[in-house]
């Protein structure tokens, strides 16, 4: 699993936990929310560290 489906997937359950909870301040929405900084930071840094994806010329 690539960074990108970890934040999807971390973001989804951080929204389903907010409508459960309904409290901001709770425990585990507060610690869910800082894992997907964590993951937003990381997938950032990769996709600077990232070279550039060439464009392979077509064969036609």
């Amino acid at each position: 699993m690539d960074l990108a489906q970890q934040v999807e997937i971390v973001r989804a359950r951080l929204v389903e936990l907010v409508a459960v909870k309904n409290n901001f301040c709770d425990h585990e929405v507060i610690a869910l929310s800082q894992e997907l900084d964590v993951l937003l930071m990381l997938l950032q840094f990769h996709n600077e560290e990232a070279p550039p994806k060439k464009n392979k010329p077509k064969h036609g």
